[in-house]
């Protein structure tokens, strides 16, 4: 059989509900504040990644640039060819390399600069407040305590006085006044044990009546701590706290969003600009920029020593001269008769060598199966 519980005071019950309130808080605070050193490190930590990364960018487009700019024909004539386009994939590349460097700032700032000190001034604040109230409460429950210990005291001396006053009258009407006592003085001890107990109605009275007050003083007091002050301290504290919290929080979002913007809008115009490249510009302007593959000037009849003619003419006999002529036109016709010859028989002769190792092929595929 398991003992009875052991009975435990008002105000010590109270006072261990408002520790145990107070624990709480204590606990969550500490996430709070464990919460807001995750951001400082983490901003801290990302400030160092994101200048690394923005330093490495614009260290890695440096040279592709200094070499884009001792290329001929910048961007003024080039914007739709192959190197418009990489040169503005460069420049998006320091642009995103100089976006890190900002962010890397930024995270710099919110590391810190997150309110730490503000943050434990409002949980101190906060503290301090709802210890004051329990205060006030634990005082009203404690004086409701000393007004029931105070009535259990007088409802015990009247009991004792009712029971003593009523013992004298009862020995009064049985005439049992014994040798030590007469008649009369027990009338005396009667009458005076009746006004102590008069007097002790009234303070008993009077105890009871402090009590109750108190009692209602006090449920009403705990009624207003839990359904106002404890609710409205709560939200001040959170109110105050999620300020203190949603500011670097909103920081780190708005700082990722921003860059990522920056980042998004170069890689578009990097995307527009080579959609745009124009590979047939950039071809007939590779043509015509080094001037070598420009067409070169027809080729102009040089007439010797003191010659002065630069046309065709027959001989002074008419047949020679034709007959020159003929030659010369006999000759280019037969080499091109020539070579035409030659060409054919090179097309037969490798057509031959085909089909030969075709059937080949075709003999050992059928050998082999």
């Amino acid at each position: 059989m398991q003992p009875p519980p052991r009975k435990v005071k008002p105000a010590q019950e109270v006072k261990l509900r408002f520790l145990e309130q107070l624990s709480i808080l204590q606990t969550w605070q500490q996430r709070e504040a464990d919460l807001l050193e995750d951001i400082r490190s983490y901003s801290k930590q990302r400030a160092a990644i994101e200048r690394e990364y923005g330093q490495a960018l614009q260290k890695l487009a440096g040279p592709f640039l200094k070499r884009e700019g001792h290329r001929s024909g910048e961007m003024d004539s080039r914007g739709r060819t192959v190197f418009g386009a990489w040169r503005c994939l460069l420049d998006a590349t320091v642009a995103g390399g100089q976006t890190r460097l900002q962010a890397s700032d930024r995270y710099r700032d919110l590391a810190g600069g997150t309110g730490r000190s503000a943050k434990e001034q409002v949980l101190r604040k906060g503290t301090e407040n709802l210890q004051r109230a329990q205060a006030e409460v634990l005082q009203s429950v404690r004086e409701l305590s000393r007004s029931r210990k105070l009535y259990g005291q007088r409802e015990r001396v009247w009991a004792l006085a009712q029971e003593k006053a009523a013992d004298v009258q009862a020995r009064l009407n049985r005439s049992d006044h014994g040798i030590f006592h007469s008649r009369t003085s027990l009338q005396k001890l009667s009458t005076k044990l009746s006004a102590q107990s008069a007097q002790y109605s009234q303070q008993l009275q009077a105890a009871r009546n402090e009590y109750l007050l108190n009692l209602v003083a006090t449920n009403a007091h705990l009624d207003h701590y839990y359904q106002e002050e404890l609710p409205a301290l709560l939200k001040a504290l959170v109110s105050e706290l999620s300020e203190h919290l949603r500011d670097p929080l909103t920081s780190l979002s708005h700082t990722e969003l921003e860059a990522a913007e920056v980042i998004l809008e170069h890689a578009h115009r990097g995307e527009q600009t080579t959609s745009q490249v124009s590979w047939e510009q950039d071809l007939k302007l590779f043509l015509q920029e080094p001037g070598v593959f420009s067409p070169t000037p027809p080729q102009q009849f040089q007439p010797a020593g003191t010659d002065q003619v630069c046309v065709l003419e027959w001989g002074a006999e008419g047949v020679a001269g034709k007959s020159g002529l003929e030659k010369e036109v006999q000759r280019l016709t037969s080499r091109a008769a020539r070579d035409y010859k030659i060409q054919n028989h090179g097309h037969r002769v490798r057509y031959c060598n085909d089909w030969s190792r075709g059937g080949s092929r075709l003999q050992s595929g059928r050998l082999q199966a």
